[in-house]
């Protein structure tokens, strides 16, 4: 949790990634309006810093910060990510190409990095705010949870993305039940995530093909139909 006030921030120094294309991930969960800051690495010093951000700009949107101290892309996707819900969020930087916004795996759209000089050196990377020479900014700092912040070379494709916003933002959150009044209450498993049903459409196994079956979830404890669906 990030309540946004000057101590709530994680830092780690000396962060190399390289002169070639890479790729920064989070997850992160937010109800709250403004520019804030998620994860960012180098100096933001304006003009002079080299930097580059993960951010929720004004408007609730995906943010996608990128500059050498003299030129700067800030590019605002159209990912909504302060709904409420947990998003797994994902940025691809292409040197000499472009940015591209992703928010559990969809794109946001991309911005061309084409023309803005070299932002990399072991600088520190930021969670939860941005630096301003050598001090943390209090004006952006982050309100709202953060995880499983990651950093690395190479762009991901887009079945890369899904496998991970499956494999990653839901680990360790997914719960089984067997339907009892469905196919004999052997074969309907549904899955539990974060307190919704996530499998709209469970199947039965019927004479070697799968059969559609009826979709249920609990309401005040009791099975019900619903036309649910992820």
């Amino acid at each position: 949790d990030f309540g946004g006030a000057a101590d709530a921030y994680f830092r780690a120094s000396g962060v190399d990634y390289g002169t070639a294309s890479f790729t920064a991930q989070a997850v992160i969960h937010d109800t709250t309006t403004g520019v804030d800051d998620i994860v960012t690495i180098g100096d933001s010093s304006n003009p002079g810093g080299k930097w580059i951000g993960l951010r929720k700009n004004g408007a609730g949107t995906f943010q996608l910060a990128y500059d050498d101290g003299t030129n700067a892309e800030f590019f605002s996707s159209s990912n909504t990510i302060n709904d409420g819900a947990w998003k797994f969020l994902t940025a691809t930087f292409q040197r000499g190409g472009s940015a591209s916004a992703y928010s559990n795996a969809v794109s946001g759209g991309s911005s061309s990095i084409a023309g803005i000089g070299d932002v990399y050196g072991g600088q520190d990377l930021f969670i939860g705010t941005r630096y301003i020479g050598s001090s943390p900014s209090s004006a952006n700092m982050w309100q709202g949870k953060i995880g499983g912040v990651r950093l690395r070379s190479g762009i991901l494709s887009a079945d890369q993305l899904k496998l991970e916003d499956n494999n990653y933002r839901f680990a360790d959150q997914f719960f089984t039940y067997i339907d009892p009044t469905v196919g004999g209450g052997s074969s309907v498993i549904r899955l539990l995530r974060l307190g919704q049903w996530v499998q709209g459409v469970p199947y039965v196994l019927n004479t070697g093909a799968w059969a559609q079956a009826t979709p249920h979830v609990l309401s005040s404890g009791t099975w019900v139909q619903t036309n649910d669906t992820l």
